[in-house]
C-alpha cells in the first residue's frame, strides 16, 4: 500500500458517498478479461471444515443445509464462464485518491459474481448501513 497513491476512508459519511465508485470497481474487476491459463483458483467458501449446528436450530436441517453447501461446485456464470473476483472487495481495501486503486489481493480467485457483490454489500451494511448496501446494486439510488 506504500507505493500506491491514496488514502483509506474510513468516515461513514464519506464511504457512504463513494458507493457508487465502489460498484463500479466491482463492475471492473468483473469485466477483467482472464488470460490463459490463468491459475487462479475457484471461489471456495469459508466455512470451517468443523461447522457444527447451532443449538437453537434444529439439528437435522442444520446438517442437511450444512452437507448441501460443501458437495456444491464453485458458482459460475449459466454459460459456465468465470471472472476475476477480488474476494475482499470492501470500502477498506481501496486507497482513495484520483484513481481508486484495490489493495489486498491475496485471496482473488475466479467465480460467479455474485459471490464478490454479496461479500462486499455485507461489508458495505457494516460500515457504512444497509441503505448503502442497496444502493451499492443500485448507484442511482438517493
Amino acid at each position: 500500500m506504500t507505493w500506491l497513491d491514496g488514502r483509506i476512508v474510513i468516515d461513514r459519511e464519506d464511504l457512504d458517498q463513494r458507493v457508487p465508485a465502489v460498484a463500479a470497481l466491482a463492475a471492473e474487476i468483473a469485466a477483467t478479461p482472464l488470460p490463459a491459463g490463468h491459475r487462479l483458483s475457484p471461489w471456495r467458501t469459508w466455512v470451517p471444515a468443523d461447522v457444527r449446528p447451532p443449538s437453537w436450530g434444529d439439528p437435522g436441517v442444520w446438517h442437511e443445509a450444512i452437507a448441501s453447501h460443501r458437495s456444491k461446485e464453485p458458482p459460475s456464470l449459466a454459460d459456465g464462464r468465470v471472472v476475476l473476483l477480488h474476494r475482499d472487495l470492501h470500502p477498506l481495501n481501496i486507497l482513495w485518491s484520483k484513481t481508486p486503486a484495490v489493495v489486498d489481493w491475496v485471496n482473488a480467485c475466479v467465480g460467479h459474481p455474485h459471490a464478490e457483490l454479496g461479500h462486499c454489500r455485507w461489508n458495505l451494511a457494516m460500515t457504512v448501513g444497509p441503505e448503502a448496501a442497496d444502493r451499492f446494486l443500485d448507484p442511482t439510488q438517493s
